[in-house]
């Protein structure tokens, strides 16, 4: 389990919305090694904030966090599964 938020100066530019690229989240990730050179990766990762706006649109001309056309949108939208397979030779 590891937990990230990732700050920085505001800058609309390149990050839109209102120029914050603050995030926050939690990844969870669980291994499964049968072999000495196989892993079975299945990882969830949870967020609570994106772009400082709790929303997961880069929007610079949206209304967050109800904006029309996205009612209702949040930082949880972003929720993710990753399944994956590392294999070393």
């Amino acid at each position: 389990m590891s937990f990230t938020r990732t700050t920085g100066t505001n800058d609309p530019l390149a990050n839109g919305g209102n120029g914050s690229p603050a995030n926050q989240y939690e990844t969870f990730e669980l291994d499964y090694v049968p072999w000495l050179n196989v892993r079975f990766i299945l990882q969830y990762d949870v967020y609570q904030v994106v772009a400082n706006n709790q929303s997961p649109f880069n929007l610079s001309n949206a209304n967050f966090p109800n904006s029309p056309g996205f009612p209702n949108v949040k930082a949880s939208d972003n929720n993710t599964w990753v399944v994956g397979l590392w294999m070393d030779f």
